[in-house]
């Protein structure tokens, strides 16, 4: 199956990389989405700092939400968290 990611905020400044299609087995999960995308492109998404994760315009809640199961031609936003100083 083929996914579509795009990649916003910090995330896409500190990548350069704005989108792409993936290519992933059956079944998969955003867990397996993301681990590929740093093996294949270097793209480290730490879950640890938040990240805004869209699947097909749906806000997936970290942690849990690495366990969705993606499908064919999903549409995933990926942006980092705004964050303001003062």
């Amino acid at each position: 199956m083929k996914v579509f990611v795009r990649l916003m905020g910090k995330i896409l400044k500190d990548s350069n990389i704005h989108e792409f299609w993936f290519s992933l087995n059956d079944g998969a999960s955003l867990a397996d989405l993301l681990k590929i995308m740093e093996e294949k492109k270097g793209l480290k998404i730490d879950v640890e700092e938040n990240p805004i994760i869209f699947i097909n315009n749906l806000l997936i809640n970290l942690p849990e939400g690495l366990n969705a199961q993606l499908k064919d031609l999903d549409k995933i936003i990926i942006m980092s968290p705004a964050i303001a100083g003062g």
